[in-house]
């Protein structure tokens, strides 16, 4: 009967993370499994309807974890820790190195291991480097000059549509609202589009990256997490400082870091 449960990646990703304990909202198991919205929204659903996953409402938000007391909690937990999968980051993918050379050719200082076969949508492209960002430290510290590059050149409502399809719409925003704090004048544009991707139902800070974090790590997190990223309730191991160097040694500018 288990074979009938794990139908499908996205749901034997979210096995995964379920077991370990992770309780979260339909947007962030989206982001942390890198699915759609949608698909990960009827997974949780079905899981539900199951029995084995629970909901409770905090605030404005439906967090979604395991029932321990399930009768099939416990064979998941002992099928994912047999499977070897717990949360960790995972080895680099074709899709990964197709999403880094799209970035690279749209302006991104990224080394790309191959060369793309043909442009994707700007917007496209920026949405799944928001997502890839999670999984990957260099695409995140890259993606501020590959948006203040692109920056007379994003459509607001494709932008907008694309990473609604890919659920990366709040992570994207915050990309944005980086850049603006990281640019000269003339990034205030890309605050106030911030703005608009800013998913509303996010309340409760959690980690930008993926992956364990040791009790060590979330202490240097909770120092060095830049302003603008507590606003849009991400915690991570990078200060400001760091962005703002990648980003003024490749857009030539001396451009000073502002909370």
């Amino acid at each position: 009967m288990l074979e009938l449960l794990v139908t499908s990646e996205t749901r034997r990703k979210l096995l995964v993370l379920l077991a370990s304990g992770r309780e979260g909202s339909v947007a962030e198991f989206a982001r942390l499994t890198g699915m759609n919205y949608s698909i990960t929204h009827r997974e949780l659903r079905e899981l539900t309807a199951a029995g084995l996953v629970q909901k409770r409402v905090k605030g404005n938000q439906r967090l979604h974890s395991m029932r321990m007391e399930h009768p099939w909690a416990e064979v998941v937990k002992q099928m994912v820790a047999l499977s070897k999968a717990p949360a960790r980051r995972p080895e680099p993918s074709e899709a990964d190195d197709a999403v880094r050379a799209q970035l690279a050719a749209a302006g991104a200082p990224l080394l790309a291991d191959r060369l793309t076969d043909a442009a994707a949508p700007l917007a496209d492209t920026l949405a799944a480097g928001a997502m890839l960002a999670h999984r990957d430290a260099t695409v995140a510290r890259a993606l501020p000059v590959c948006l203040w590059r692109n920056r007379d050149k994003i459509d607001p409502e494709e932008l907008q549509e694309a990473a609604r399809r890919v659920g990366a719409r709040h992570s994207l925003g915050f990309f944005l609202d980086l850049t603006s704090k990281l640019a000269p004048a003339g990034g205030q544009h890309l605050h106030e589009l911030a703005e608009r991707l800013r998913d509303k139902r996010v309340t409760t800070e959690g980690d930008f990256f993926d992956g364990p974090h040791s009790k060590y790590g979330r202490e240097l997190a909770a120092r060095r997490t830049p302003d603008v990223a507590r606003r849009w309730h991400y915690r991570m191991n990078m200060d400001l400082e760091v962005f703002a160097s990648t980003f003024r040694k490749f857009t030539h500018r001396e451009v000073l870091p502002r909370e």
